[in-house]
């Protein structure tokens, strides 16, 4: 690991001010101090494209959000042509205004065959979970007695590249004595969510956990990479702790966790890739008390009003996973919201990204080995709102 630290870290992209003839902010390599541009040529760029998680629900034992779908492919880049981006956001928490939504698709080029979809909303208590939208959308699990949602499918021609398409789980209804209420898990990019626990003593059941997500290949994100640090937090990539092992630094999309009434620490975790874990605990069985936690993701579980009791986790931003369901009454435990999409553009380090319509602090360049990786970052969805999409494009041209 202190290898990759040494020479693979992360290089801070270089504000390089309006490139010549297109719109927006480049991000490159520093000056050629009058020496001229470093020319760029046509490459075949390896991609990675998540869709936006969905929100976990409100109330004793909510269902969890579905992950967003995952694709990774090749695609030939023309040097100055502008190519269209849509990144999607995280779905809104369930919370005082609502219940979770559904997040927001991803989409490269404006084809449909790289159009990724969105995960789907969790279910409140006897409430079936949101479907997942668009083709490898992941559908959220069910609240207590309540169903979880479909997934959509991933046509045929697509199955190579884009995953997904998973289910959502079964919630449990019952009463405090046999383990309370429980939401049904998300589905992830690779599995379906879980149902939730059963019955049992109260404190060593709980809700469903989160489908896992999809392992990105080597070859698109080098364990090398995936050691640097983007945040949100020190020693975090994409929200997920660099410690971790590389398959799961790799790993996008993973389904949120069932809220749990009662509930364990150890249960309703979200699916790997990013998913939330369900809000759980209560008068009865306080969270408080328990201080084993599982490893925090990049905001971890916080306490609501009430310390026995916690909020759904978010999922993780830029890894499309699902926001955990709320584990007990409102607003002591709200779900998390869905976690934001990512586009990952990995390119030779001739070729410096221009971005139109984008925010520039959504986009940085970062330096591992040979090549450059771009991170297009999408938005989180919060308690209030679901979050902002990133809509517009991405061109490459010369280094300045």
């Amino acid at each position: 690991m202190s290898i990759f630290k040494d020479f693979f870290v992360k290089q801070k992209p270089i504000f390089t001010g309006i490139t010549r003839g297109i719109s927006g902010f480049g991000f490159g390599a520093g000056g050629g101090g009058g020496s001229g541009p470093a020319p760029a040529t046509p490459f075949t760029a390896k991609i990675v494209l998540v869709g936006g998680g969905g929100g976990g629900g409100i109330g004793q034992g909510a269902g969890a959000g579905g992950a967003g779908g995952v694709a990774f492919f090749d695609f030939p880049i023309t040097i100055g042509t502008p190519y269209a981006l849509r990144v999607g956001s995280g779905g809104r928490a369930g919370g005082p205004v609502g219940n979770g939504l559904d997040g927001e698709y991803s989409q490269w080029n404006d084809d449909s065959a790289y159009l990724v979809g969105e995960g789907g909303n969790g279910g409140t208590p006897q409430n079936d979970g949101g479907n997942g939208n668009f083709q490898g959308g992941n559908a959220g699990g069910g609240g207590t007695s309540g169903g979880g949602g479909g997934g959509s499918p991933v046509p045929g021609p697509a199955s190579p590249y884009l995953f997904g398409g998973f289910d959502g789980n079964t919630g449990s209804a019952l009463s405090g004595g046999s383990g309370g209420n429980q939401g049904g898990g998300g589905g992830g990019a690779a599995e379906q969510g879980n149902n939730a626990d059963g019955p049992g003593t109260p404190g060593t059941v709980g809700g469903g956990r989160g489908g896992n997500g999809k392992e990105v290949p080597t070859a698109y994100l080098p364990d090398a990479f995936t050691v640097t640090e983007t945040g949100p937090n020190p020693g975090q990539f994409l929200g997920m702790l660099t410690s971790q092992p590389a398959t799961l630094r790799r790993t996008f999309g993973g389904g949120g966790g069932g809220g749990s009434e009662h509930g364990a620490y150890n249960f309703a975790v979200g699916g790997n890739g990013g998913g939330g874990h369900g809000g759980w605990g209560s008068p009865n069985d306080p969270a408080a008390s328990n201080t084993n936690y599982p490893p925090a993701g990049s905001t971890g579980q916080t306490f609501g009003p009430d310390p026995n009791n916690t909020h759904g986790e978010p999922g993780y931003e830029g890894r499309g996973g699902g926001g955990g369901g709320g584990g007990y009454t409102g607003p002591s435990s709200y779900g998390g919201a869905g976690g934001a999409g990512v586009c990952i553009i990995k390119s030779p380090t001739d070729a410096a990204i221009t971005v139109g319509s984008i925010p520039s602090p959504r986009v940085n360049t970062y330096t591992s080995g040979s090549f450059y990786y771009h991170v297009i970052l999408g938005n989180n969805g919060s308690v209030p709102a679901v979050g902002t999409v990133l809509s517009g494009t991405v061109t490459f041209g010369d280094n300045p």
